[in-house]
């Protein structure tokens, strides 16, 4: 009977057991391999050590486990993304909660998420004033704590804090996965002209800071996104935007001469997100990868983006996102000609 080597139990990412390896403990030369997601045996394989070796290794298995972890992503519920899963050696069943994320995080799962919200998101955050933030939390076991806001107010030249516990733990104790959305319009103002200049929020080890923009700064372009814990996450650009409309006219020979049928207008914006954080490098980063973002609730796709990451902490760095909108970025004037229909030219005849 082999023995595991990897690591595969409480939970894992798909990076972290993205390889398998086994060690040879009897004097048996294979043993019946099964992975099952969700009572599915997705895979099933006789694994034969190799001549004069006594470990074998299984590489790629997060390319069997993609599909299914990409099939529960989206904006809904993101833990559906969790996957359950089990790798059965000879009858020994080894158990994990597999993460959808495939980024190095230079320790393990367990590790970052007992210190860090389900977010690449490092250090302070620039949000526009009254934007709706949501964080992502995986509690363990042992773990009884309020989520605390810290607010800091500004008012004729003065700086005023509030501490508050908006969600005591009675509320939170017993759930693994929760989501809470921030909403900035809630919080109380210590005077009805005050101004809110950045909030902490607090769970235990976990800790964020949210830096206030101005409306009067200029209208920023927030695109929410699901990241790679398969949470939706949201990255905002202070910068220009810029519209560009590329037209597509489609022309063919009638009867009276030519003709246009058909025009296609493929409006493609460009944002540029303004100076970057040094926190916001990363969730950055995330938001290219991500093959699920949106602007405005509509599903957006970016064709182009453009970041040069320095290695100073110290740089100040920005980016460009171009992008379309998925449904609706065609607009289409006039309907296109059909074959044989009463427009078909017939001057060949």
């Amino acid at each position: 009977m082999p023995r595991l080597l990897t690591p595969f139990e409480n939970i894992v990412s798909l990076q972290d057991v993205d390889t398998l390896e086994w060690e040879q403990v009897t004097t048996e030369s294979s043993f019946l391999l099964e992975i099952v997601i969700e009572r599915t045996v997705v895979l099933s394989s006789t694994v034969f050590f190799p001549p004069n070796e006594r470990r074998v290794s299984l590489h790629q298995l997060s390319s069997v486990l993609l599909p299914y972890v990409e099939n529960a992503l989206g904006l809904d519920d993101g833990f559906d993304a969790w996957m359950p899963v089990e790798v059965r050696t000879d009858g020994v069943v080894h158990r994990a909660l597999v993460v959808p994320t495939t980024v190095r995080l230079g320790e393990s799962v367990v590790e970052f998420t007992a210190r860090n919200f389900l977010s690449l998101l490092s250090g302070h955050k620039r949000t526009p004033e009254g934007e709706t933030e949501r964080i992502s939390v995986y509690c363990h076991e042992d773990e009884t704590h309020d989520l605390i806001v810290s607010t800091l107010w500004e008012y004729s030249g003065r700086y005023e804090t509030e501490t508050v516990a908006i969600i005591p733990n009675k509320f939170i104790e017993g759930r693994t996965f929760w989501n809470f959305d921030l909403d900035p319009r809630t919080f109380s103002a210590p005077h009805p002209l005050a101004r809110l200049v950045q909030y902490e929020v607090r769970f235990g080890k976990r800790s964020q800071v949210y830096c206030v923009v101005p409306r009067l700064d200029g209208e920023a372009t927030t695109f929410a996104f699901v990241n790679s814990f398969g949470q939706v996450d949201k990255f905002h650009a202070f910068g220009l935007m810029t519209e560009e409309h590329k037209y597509t006219r489609s022309v063919a020979l009638f009867d009276d001469g030519l003709r246009t049928y058909n025009v296609e207008a493929s409006p493609e914006l460009e944002v540029n997100t303004g100076l970057l954080e040094v926190g916001e490098k990363s969730l950055l980063e995330d938001l290219l990868r991500s093959r699920y973002v949106y602007v405005d609730g509509e599903a957006v796709v970016i064709t182009e983006a453009s970041h040069k990451p320095t290695s100073s902490i110290y740089a100040r760095e920005d980016a460009s996102i171009s992008y379309q909108f998925a449904n609706g970025s065609q607009v289409r004037v006039n309907k296109p000609a059909r074959l044989f229909d009463t427009t078909f030219d017939t001057s060949f005849e």
